[in-house]
């Protein structure tokens, strides 16, 4: 990969850390740019943007609706576009933006479990399951670059939002509890033809729940995002949706999915 600057650290182009612009292989014949710029490490960078010709096809078709790219026939020209589209700001006029946002799978992980038991770490704190630092550093990076308010959609929620913002206190979080989805205690609906009483399976509220906070709080523009390690979201609702695994949670390539959905 031809790095034009595998990472700026002290420039007088921007303020954008991590910087890393690469010199396009084919020129902007896919990307539409002579110079890329990622607000990424120089290893995250994602291979397939100067792959072979049918990787990088592909990666221009789908892939790159995961990451916030800049694009210019100069440097220059590569990062004011980045940061243009980081900025928040651009695209905040009469816009809300809401993430929803599970806790288990995505904040609190398999691996910082297990490295915490390896350390003789208490894994638990009096509010429950401590949250992985990694995961707390890409969900403050969603709120600083997209100013989104935070729905509350994980089963912690029954403690209730109070208790909620006193753990968003205590453990330091970045942002702060705007609301939560509504709790389904049934998922039966009546079929409109046969009038038999059908039911979606308890796990599957959520997709619902999601839908009724939306229908009942938001009126002007707005986008959302998703953030969840299970998979259990209507086809509309697809699109917003950031899935993580259990192992790892939100990572910073989950975390720039999420700042492309809320703010392009």
């Amino acid at each position: 990969m031809n790095h034009a600057c595998s990472k700026m650290k002290e420039t007088n182009i921007c303020n954008i850390h991590p910087l890393t612009i690469i010199t396009d292989r084919y020129s902007g014949c896919y990307s539409g740019g002579k110079y890329l710029a990622f607000n990424l490490e120089p290893w995250q960078v994602p291979k397939g943007v100067d792959g072979n010709d049918t990787e990088c096809m592909d990666f221009w078709d789908d892939e790159c609706k995961e990451y916030v790219i800049g694009k210019g026939v100069t440097i220059q020209e590569a990062v004011d576009d980045l940061k243009r589209k980081m900025d928040a700001s651009v695209f905040a006029f009469n816009i809300d933006r809401y993430l929803f946002l599970d806790f288990d799978g995505v904040l609190n992980t398999g691996r910082y479990a297990k490295q915490m038991k390896l350390d003789g770490i208490d894994p638990f704190d009096e509010f429950g399951a401590l949250f992985d630092p990694e995961t707390i550093a890409n969900l403050k990076h969603i709120v600083e670059l997209t100013d989104c308010k935070i729905i509350l959609s994980t089963t912690w929620r029954n403690e209730g939002i109070m208790r909620m913002r006193e753990l968003w206190e205590h453990r330091n979080l970045p942002g702060e509890i705007y609301s939560m989805t509504p709790i389904l205690l049934s998922t039966s609906y009546q079929d409109a033809v046969t009038g038999e009483m059908m039911g979606l399976p308890q796990c599957e509220a959520k997709a619902l729940e999601i839908n009724a906070w939306l229908y009942k709080n938001v009126g002007k523009e707005y986008r959302y995002a998703i953030l969840d390690d299970e998979d259990l979201f209507f086809p509309k609702q697809q699109e917003h949706l950031v899935l993580t695994e259990e192992y790892d949670g939100l990572t910073e390539r989950k975390a720039q999915r999420a700042i492309w959905i809320l703010n392009n």
